[in-house]
């Protein structure tokens, strides 16, 4: 079973288990979330609608985000309480330069680099005060770090709601949410920590051999935002599955590092932005995939890094006869399905088995995978095999 972070591989039976005790957490984690939270979602839902904030989503949406608010808060408010204000701000100024001007991204990322360790990750014994001005420090530095921008937009709005609050009110909702990350933390590690197993010990390493890299936030995050990410696509995909379903195209998003030869043999076809895969070699974890769903007319694209993803996915902005599979390492998967609910695309997530990219976790890369199983099922595939075989053409699924 290979490793660098997290892995959904059992020596067993593939990551069968995984999604099986996956299902299993997440239904034990909505059902407390909902005993504990589901008062405050009610009345932020009220909030939303008496003054218009956006269209009402899904109750388990907003119990996800209040989720996230807690582990949040417990995993960072150390750092947060270290960090000055502006310094905090410039980084997130630098971060929008880097996204926003490919010609100074090169020098953007150079100055975060040698900026985020000493600046955002200092420790501090003392926990954050349970007021709204702790509240908005920690979302300034989530902002900061730049790998939270889609998390803290639907924060901010609960930032709002808490301001409507007295303070009294506040520090008992802080409190119950916090608490509940307790929980949140506890069952995932019972249920999901044999998936995670060498998070810590990457990140004591990483802690030191990151340091003046860009990066340094992304592979510092903590096991607990690992589980925030699992639980959190499974609750997204079961939340967003009715629209998935109804649409009538549906196209698989597959991250480069899943090629065999992620510099110079991959044949997929096309430019800039647009990489279709062509299944040039059934070899690689790519190839495999197309090989997989050829008899059902699904293009597969090769997605661009995570900095250019939203804009790889204007294209289906609030078309409803589109839906998308997006595939991520782990802690992409939020705010990639985050960026495709704000865009108003059908989606669906599934996780790489594990990461391996050489941009960030390996000097060499390795080439990463997924279940293809568990994305047939995602894709709805199972009926649409056994019709294709009661017509005689199995031979194309072997």
């Amino acid at each position: 079973m290979f490793s660098i972070t997290y892995s959904t591989l059992s020596l067993k039976d593939g990551n069968t288990q995984f999604y099986n005790d996956l299902v299993r957490t997440t239904d034990e984690i909505v059902f407390e979330a909902n005993a504990s939270l589901k008062g405050y979602v009610d009345r932020y839902r009220q909030f939303i609608q008496d003054r218009n904030i956006e269209k009402l989503r899904g109750s388990n949406e907003y119990l996800l985000e209040l989720i996230m608010l807690g582990v949040f808060w417990r995993s960072n408010e150390t750092h947060v309480n270290r960090t000055p204000l502006v310094a905090a701000k410039a980084l997130r100024w630098l971060y929008m330069v880097r996204k926003n001007s490919p010609l100074l991204k090169p020098l953007a990322d150079k100055v975060r680099g040698v900026l985020i360790s000493p600046l955002l990750f200092h420790h501090s014994k003392q926990p954050l005060n349970l007021n709204i001005r702790s509240f908005k420090r920690l979302l300034v530095w989530l902002d900061a770090t730049g790998e939270y921008s889609e998390e803290t937009k639907r924060l901010k709005a609960w930032l709002e709601f808490a301001k409507s609050m007295k303070e009294s009110d506040f520090r008992l909702f802080i409190e119950k949410v916090s608490g509940f990350s307790d929980f949140f933390m506890k069952r995932c590690a019972q249920n999901l920590g044999a998936y995670t197993t060498n998070v810590e010990r990457f990140v004591s390493k990483a802690t030191y051999r990151y340091k003046g890299r860009e990066d340094y936030a992304l592979v510092n995050r903590k096991e607990v935002e690992y589980h925030l990410n699992m639980v959190g696509a499974e609750i997204l995909n079961r939340e967003l599955r009715s629209d998935f379903v109804k649409a009538k195209q549906k196209i698989v998003l597959l991250p480069t590092c899943m090629r065999l030869d992620a510099n110079n043999q991959c044949k997929a076809i096309g430019t800039g932005l647009d990489r279709k895969c062509i299944g040039c070699d059934l070899n690689c974890n790519v190839g495999k995939v197309f090989k997989s769903l050829s008899p059902f007319n699904i293009d597969i694209y090769l997605i661009p890094h995570s900095s250019n993803f939203s804009k790889f996915l204007q294209r289906w902005k609030d078309n409803n006869d589109v839906a998308l599979v997006g595939v991520a390492c782990v802690l992409n998967l939020l705010m990639g399905g985050y960026e495709m609910i704000g865009l108003n695309i059908a989606s669906q997530c599934i996780y790489l088995d594990h990461c391996g990219c050489k941009k960030h976790w390996d000097a060499k890369g390795v080439a990463t995978s997924i279940n293809i199983p568990q994305l047939h099922n995602i894709l709805n595939l199972s009926n649409v095999k056994g019709e294709m075989v009661g017509k005689g053409i199995q031979n194309h699924l072997a």
